[in-house]
């Protein structure tokens, strides 16, 4: 079963229903840059699709609260 450690985590019954309800993002390190990619749920055939449009750059120096301010925004721009 695909994504079967996630179905078991989340506590749903089909790996499905995980998708549904998910939200996704990517956090690439780039050395002196930390960008940070929402993704668009196209559902279980599709799966993500990162919304690079929709991106955040941020110097790796940055704060924990800075990087965690922008990782809750780029969630909230996943679709």
């Amino acid at each position: 079963m695909p994504g079967h450690v996630l179905v078991e985590a989340a506590g749903v019954k089909s790996y499905s229903t995980f998708v549904k309800g998910a939200v996704s993002a990517s956090a690439l390190d780039h050395g002196e840059t930390i960008r940070l990619v929402p993704d668009e749920n196209r559902g279980v055939r599709k799966g993500f699709v990162p919304l690079s449009d929709l991106d955040m750059l941020l110097l790796s120096t940055c704060q924990d609260d800075e990087l965690g301010a922008a990782v809750r925004e780029v969630i909230s721009r996943s679709t």
